[in-house]
């Protein structure tokens, strides 16, 4: 198995049938806690088997009941042959890293097109952006739920990433390294020991995941939960007072602003930042720019100097992510200033 790389060189890892029936057990474990059973109708959007330009756009496998739909066809902004297959296979759950997910969810909604009814939706790998789970929640109908975790099989845990993740205490260990207190709880890197980790002995795994450590706060879960802040260590802005973390969706949502669909921030220097912004069709010319304007500099501490970019579209990594903000100075702050 091949690692995404995400967080740096691609790592090959040998698998064990047993271990690799045990991930499989924890995953199905929570697919029942939600009601999710085997053989079930489940579509899935997952990296493509080849990159061929005529490589289908969806297969069906027959053994799992799954509708299996490629990644490349949606980075490519081909949408219409998936939406029209989810809509005519009516599956019980879709599985779907949550940006490949916000694509489709954009497209439904900027086409007008019928709402999706599907009962479960599950998303993995990375923090649901708040906004973009509430955009995708009007076209795409049904209970979210969220895997956290990685091929390396360091990290497993399930919940709401607008809320909270849960342990999965047999399968692996949190731990908070480079803490610092913010409010009343601890803020830091991430670090996990998996119990079951392939081939490997037990090691403790960096993902580069920030976080705030909740300890165990429901009754019915003996489980640690943690709240994710910065994917990957990538959603975040450093400014004179610290890390900060910068909602802007959800910001400009509840200020009745619901014009862009997609944005990137990248950070030049400690005082400047560059905001590109994707606009929808009820954008309106200098009046919309003004008023953008006005609200990101409510929301951006006041020494930052903004300079915005109107952008057709933002460009989404080889695995398909897509990155919200670049800052190599946040990257320093956290690999430096908070040991």
């Amino acid at each position: 198995a091949k690692t995404s790389a995400t967080s740096g060189a691609e790592t090959i890892l040998f698998r064990s049938a047993y271990l690799e029936s045990f991930r499989k057990a924890v995953i199905w474990r929570i697919y029942h806690e939600y009601g999710f059973d085997f053989r079930d109708k489940k579509a899935t959007i997952t990296n493509p088997h080849s990159f061929e330009p005529d490589a289908p756009v969806y297969e069906y496998d027959k053994l799992e009941n799954e509708l299996v739909i490629d990644t490349s066809h949606l980075v490519a902004r081909h949408f219409d042959k998936a939406y029209q297959a989810l809509k005519d296979f009516n599956p019980k759950m879709i599985w779907s890293h949550p940006n490949m997910l916000g694509l489709l969810a954009e497209y439904i909604h900027e086409k007008g097109l019928e709402p999706l009814e599907i009962p479960l939706i599950g998303t993995y790998a990375v923090k649901f952006d708040p906004a973009l789970k509430n955009l995708t929640s009007k076209v795409i109908k049904g209970r979210f739920f969220e895997y956290y975790g990685n091929r390396e099989n360091t990290i497993a845990a399930w919940g709401d990433s607008n809320r909270e993740f849960f342990e999965v205490s047999e399968y692996c260990h949190f731990e908070l390294e480079n803490a610092i207190t913010v409010a009343d709880y601890k803020r830091g890197d991430l670090i996990t020991t998996s119990l079951h980790n392939y081939a490997f002995p037990l090691i403790r795994y960096h993902s580069e995941d920030v976080v705030e450590w909740l300890g165990k706060t429901d009754p019915s879960k003996p489980y640690p939960a943690i709240r994710l802040i910065g994917g990957r260590g990538k959603d975040l802005l450093v400014s004179q007072e610290g890390l900060i973390d910068i909602p802007v969706l959800g910001f400009l949502q509840k200020n009745d602003f619901d014009k862009i669909s997609n944005y990137q921030i990248e950070q030049i220097s400690i005082q400047k930042i560059i905001f590109r912004a994707v606009v929808r069709k009820n954008f309106n010319g200098e009046d919309d720019k003004d008023r953008l304007y006005q609200l990101l500099k409510e929301l951006l501490p006041d020494y930052f100097e903004i300079e915005i970019e109107y952008v057709k579209d933002i460009p989404v990594t080889p695995q398909g992510k897509s990155r919200m903000v670049i800052s190599p100075l946040a990257m320093d702050y956290l690999n430096t200033y908070t040991k």
